[in-house]
């Protein structure tokens, strides 16, 4: 009688070794971006004695919440994600242990198609059985997926209806403005690089006006642009590379490193227009290079620019120094602090800042503090601000500014900030109405800026549609 071959599911699983079984809560995962199209999430395997994955993490993104899974050569880990403060924080963070399971059908598959098979009779009765031992299976090689040009875009319209009752505004009392038309492109070339480009068409290029004596009594008009201002349609341009898994180099037009709203993506603010404190000190941009450095929950920045502002040259050899670190913190906390240096030593900063925010899922508060001391003008302000979500779609917010202008004058501006958001489909489109009062200030068509003795308030009802 012929031996008969008995191979069945649970025979296989018996006869493979056993894959050794990870650490507990060896595995450890970080987060980041501000919103489901950008969230990043990175796993540490060293200390699971394992190599790290060749394929990049798989991740379910619905609203503020997440999953996050790798595959290990025998493991799969995995682990749950939560966005902080709903629609309004770029706060990703991981909520809980990272969980891993063995992969056992795929061992199973593996040892069947690849693994050798010995054959020995045991017994031979009535009917001959014959059990199969099958040797375990030789890892594969990881086959690399070719790399493919990828590119995106988004949009940004924002459109303002704002009455000034300061005294001496500069606008008229009421105002319709396009206040922001922002378009965003981005995209890869080449594996390890990106490039970036970012156009804002609420921008005018304004012109100065001169008159010259061309011959006897004629004048002519000469129009020229006015390169001084925030009046630049094109806001930032460049290319990154990767240099290693948590380093990156800048080349191009960007943001500075400097203050933390200005950072944080315009579609999430919590008012339509930043802070006096950020407009007087931060959202700079500058041609230059950016070193970016980022390791599990710290970002560190150090960029060197030309120092004149976006789209002008600088033909000398004095360069601005800009830095920003920044920590995530446990139970929601970020800190952070930033320096701009004239010179490389800076033994002596021109500028620095420091500031700590806090944000759960419904509640959110922020603090930052400046002091400047550029061209012998000495200058400090610190601005309070903070949100909480009454539902889905309403969220009412208030905000504190203080700015002292010149320490050797005695006069100090304040605004005074109350909001109002409603959320149509989370942040893609939503209404804000804020109402400032302002002292020692004046309307700026729509913005404010620090004048003595002048007082009144501003009201903006903001429509906003991020696509």
């Amino acid at each position: 009688m012929k031996p008969i071959l008995v191979i069945g599911l649970l025979s296989l699983t018996a006869a493979l070794p056993a894959a050794a079984q990870p650490k507990k809560n060896c595995a450890v995962a970080y987060a980041s971006g501000d919103s489901c199209k950008n969230l990043r999430v990175d796993f540490n395997l060293k200390d699971c004695a394992m190599k790290a994955p060749s394929k990049k993490p798989t991740i379910h993104c619905d609203g503020s919440k997440a999953t996050a899974s790798v595959e290990s050569e025998k493991w799969i880990f995995r682990t749950n994600l939560k966005r902080f403060i709903g629609k309004n924080s770029s706060i990703w963070d991981v909520s809980g242990d990272v969980q891993f399971s063995e992969k056992k059908i795929e061992r199973i598959v593996a040892a069947v198609t690849s693994a050798p098979v010995s054959v020995s009779t045991t017994a031979m009765v009535s009917s001959a059985i014959t059990v199969v031992a099958v040797a375990p299976a030789a890892p594969m090689a990881p086959t690399a997926e070719p790399f493919t040009p990828s590119w995106k875009n988004n949009s940004l319209i924002q459109f303002w209806y704002l009455e000034d009752q300061t005294k001496s505004a500069i606008a008229a009392d009421t105002n319709f403005r396009v206040r922001r038309a922002e378009l965003k492109l981005t995209g890869s070339s080449a594996e390890n690089t990106r490039w970036f480009l970012v156009a804002d068409f609420a921008k005018s290029l304004s012109t100065n006006s001169t008159s010259v004596l061309t011959s006897g009594t004629t004048k002519t008009t000469i129009n020229d642009i006015n390169t001084t201002g925030d009046n630049k349609i094109l806001q930032d341009i460049g290319i990154a590379f990767k240099l290693a898994p948590d380093l990156e180099v800048t080349l191009g037009q960007f943001k500075l490193p400097t203050t933390a709203e200005s950072m944080q993506s315009t579609s999430e603010l919590l008012f339509a227009e930043r802070s006096l404190l950020t407009r007087t000190y931060g959202e700079r941009r500058d041609p230059g290079a950016m070193l970016t450095y980022k390791y599990e929950k710290i970002k560190a920045s150090l960029a060197m620019s030309n120092g004149q502002g976006a789209n002008v040259d600088e033909k000398n050899d004095r360069k601005d120094y800009s830095g920003r670190i920044e920590a995530t913190l446990p139970w929601g906390f970020t800190v952070g602090t930033f320096t701009l240096c004239k010179d490389a030593i800076c033994s002596d900063p021109n500028r620095y800042g420091i500031s700590l925010n806090w944000a759960s899922t419904d509640y959110y508060f922020r603090s930052e503090y400046v002091n400047s001391n550029v061209s012998q003008v000495r200058s400090t302000a610190y601005v309070l601000d903070g949100g909480y979500k009454l539902t889905e779609q309403w969220q009412v917010a208030a905000r504190y500014d203080s700015l002292k202008p010149n320490l050797v004058n005695s006069f100090t501006s304040t605004a005074a900030t109350v909001g109002v958001n409603y959320f149509y489909s989370k942040q893609n489109l939503k209404l804000q109405l804020n109402h400032t009062q302002l002292f020692n200030m004046k309307g700026n068509n729509g913005s404010y800026s620090s004048s003595a003795d002048q007082k009144g308030s501003l009201i903006i009802f903001a429509v906003q549609n991020n696509f």
